[in-house]
């Protein structure tokens, strides 16, 4: 499994397997989030294809829109 968390100031990435952190990157947050995930994804595929990715995003999302991000202001 991926694991995204898009933060105000860093967008930080972990490729996870059995519970187990096998390698962890972070990046300062870019504006085109989808783009900043693709590249960190790409750098997290040495462990091998996610079967699942997971997208945490500071605010709420409505139909795969993120509505409102205070944090990123």
């Amino acid at each position: 499994m991926e694991a995204y968390d898009i933060g105000g100031t860093w967008t930080r990435a972990a490729h996870v397997e059995d519970g187990k952190i096998l390698r962890k990157i972070r990046k300062r947050t870019e504006v085109d989030f989808l783009q900043q995930i693709r590249t960190l994804s790409s750098r997290l595929q040495a462990f091998g294809e996610a079967e699942r990715r997971v997208v945490l995003v500071p605010g709420p999302v409505r139909d795969g829109t993120l509505i409102c991000a205070p944090p990123l202001g």
